[in-house]
């Protein structure tokens, strides 16, 4: 009823178990959670490498389950997409691991709450569906190119480590899936500086603006965004370059650079961003 398929095959439960390295000073795990254990395929091979790990889980008959199974699992009932890392992180003492097999529908809600907490996060080794995970790993100009790759390439250095036949699971799924490993950073893919939220909303609400209308030009896409910003002063025209360009054509990189020329080099941090986010 909540969209679970329950991984079952031992040896890639093992191998996403392994595959979340923890921090050198957290060897205890006090930083690892796993988001969504489901009946535990993974977390018994998490729990032996991370015996202070914290499992989340928002089914009461899993939480019963496990709380059967695992007694020394320390395990919370409640819904991965309410909790703060930031706040995890604080309590914890560092930036978290963060490792899940979540149902299909939560995979880009759960992208985005990583997006949105780079500070606080030091991995995450999460399974999704495996168009989901083309999508994050295409280049540009490919028809899956879009604000995920953008945005997890520039903030998330996304990683494919292997992929799962539907027979892995119980009940099978129609698709495969993939395991992917983040690594996020406010600090941009290629550059020194961090960004911060604020800023990183900035690119992210530009993203989305634009590729609402992928096949379309920017200049016409952004028309009404520097219409209205260049009136007020609060945006600037970007080179006449990129308004020939779609978004899909863009690399993260220039994505940055198009926000920058638009907002300014505070991207938004002093107030100027609200244009892209009421877009």
């Amino acid at each position: 009823s909540l969209g679970q398929n329950f991984l079952t095959d031992v040896a890639l439960a093992r191998s996403i178990a392994k595959s979340v390295e923890g921090s050198p000073d957290d060897a205890a795990g006090s930083r690892v959670y796993e988001l969504g254990p489901g009946q535990g395929a993974i977390t018994g091979h998490l729990l032996e490498r991370f015996p202070e790990m914290t499992a989340v889980e928002i089914d009461e008959r899993m939480v019963d389950h496990l709380t059967s199974t695992m007694p020394d699992l320390q395990l919370e009932h409640a819904d991965l997409l309410r909790l703060d890392f930031g706040a995890l992180a604080a309590e914890t003492g560092g930036q978290l691991s963060l490792v899940s097999n979540t149902p299909f529908y939560l995979t880009s809600p759960l992208l985005f709450k990583l997006l949105a907490s780079t500070e606080h996060v030091h991995e995450a080794v999460l399974t999704m569906q495996r168009e989901v995970a083309e999508k994050v790993l295409s280049p540009p100009s490919s028809k899956q190119y879009g604000v995920l790759s953008v945005m997890l390439q520039l903030f998330a250095r996304p990683q494919s480590l292997f992929d799962l036949p539907p027979e892995a699971f119980e009940p099978a799924p129609k698709v495969w899936s993939s395991v992917l490993r983040f690594e996020p950073s406010p600090v941009p893919a290629g550059e020194q500086e961090p960004l911060t939220p604020t800023q990183r909303a900035t690119v992210l609400g530009l993203c989305k603006l634009t590729f609402e209308h992928r096949r379309k030009m920017l200049r016409v896409s952004l028309r009404r965004l520097l219409e209205a910003g260049e009136q007020t002063g609060a945006v600037r025209r970007p080179p006449d370059h990129f308004l020939t360009m779609r978004p899909e054509q863009l690399a993260p990189a220039q994505w940055l650079e198009l926000a920058r020329s638009i907002f300014g080099d505070s991207l938004g941090d002093d107030g100027s961003s609200a244009a892209a986010e009421g877009g």
